[in-house]
């Protein structure tokens, strides 16, 4: 959009689903506009913050902003998890730390090798996909977490017929990742099958060459699929463990 008035023009859709709402009566016309009102404030303020830091043209600059937006991701999972599981934020915040770095390192040497390092245009974008993965890796611990909980007669049962820690638990963690990756399989197994991505949408819209724009898209998607199943294989192997004592008894969280 190249004016404000589009932006308010935009506000007409948010018009409609309140009257939509209201017409049904499903009472969600003021979640709704708490939730547009949040989103057009937050944006404005991480849109500007994001425009300072593209100013400055700081390795400094860049990596506290993506230190930042690691340990808000960090704060927002770890909300969402069992709490009572000892060291949860540090343990999240390396394992997403690690993730990112992987992931963007093989990113700037293979994919975008003339890219610079420590720009914030091309750093903060990619790990602000990085980071999205973390949605499918939380949920895919919380139900790790609920299965080792719901299921804690059948994994000691396991434990008594000498099964070893890892073995009683192995099919609760192998499941818990595939849940986590399995829509991103199929993200990209129906791609372009008369189904547009957003980023692809948005690209086009703006004018990018649709070719190009495929690329990005391709892209984006490898970086995500790779960042969920690194992210989720480490959470839910550290989290498993946290289960286990070393005399091979099972706890609950």
């Amino acid at each position: 959009m190249d004016t404000p008035e589009q932006l308010l023009g935009s506000l007409g859709l948010i018009v409609g689903a309140v009257g939509l709402s209201v017409w049904q009566r499903l009472d969600l016309a003021m979640p709704i506009l708490i939730a547009v009102g949040r989103s057009i404030l937050q944006m404005i303020v991480f849109c500007y913050l994001l425009a300072i830091v593209f100013a400055l043209h700081s390795p400094w600059a860049t990596a506290i902003a993506a230190l930042t937006l690691i340990v808000i991701s960090t704060l927002l999972s770890k909300n969402q998890i069992n709490n009572r599981i000892p060291f949860l934020f540090p343990m999240l915040t390396g394992i997403l730390l690690f993730s990112s770095v992987i992931t963007l390192a093989y990113t700037h040497l293979f994919v975008t090798p003339n890219w610079s390092w420590f720009e914030a245009r091309s750093v903060l974008p990619f790990l602000g996909i990085i980071l999205s993965s973390m949605s499918a890796s939380t949920s895919a611990v919380t139900q790790l977490i609920k299965r080792l909980n719901t299921h804690r007669l059948e994994i000691e049962t396991h434990l008594s017929l000498g099964a070893t820690p890892k073995q009683s638990i192995a099919q609760y963690q192998r499941d818990a990742v595939r849940s986590a990756v399995m829509p991103q399989i199929s993200a990209l197994t129906i791609l372009g099958l008369g189904i547009l991505p957003t980023f692809l949408s948005g690209e086009l819209i703006a004018g990018l060459d649709p070719l190009q724009a495929g690329a990005y898209q391709l892209l984006i998607l490898f970086m995500s699929l790779f960042a969920t199943l690194l992210t989720t294989i480490l959470l839910t192997l550290t989290i498993s463990r946290q289960f286990l004592t070393k005399d091979a008894q099972l706890l609950t969280w």
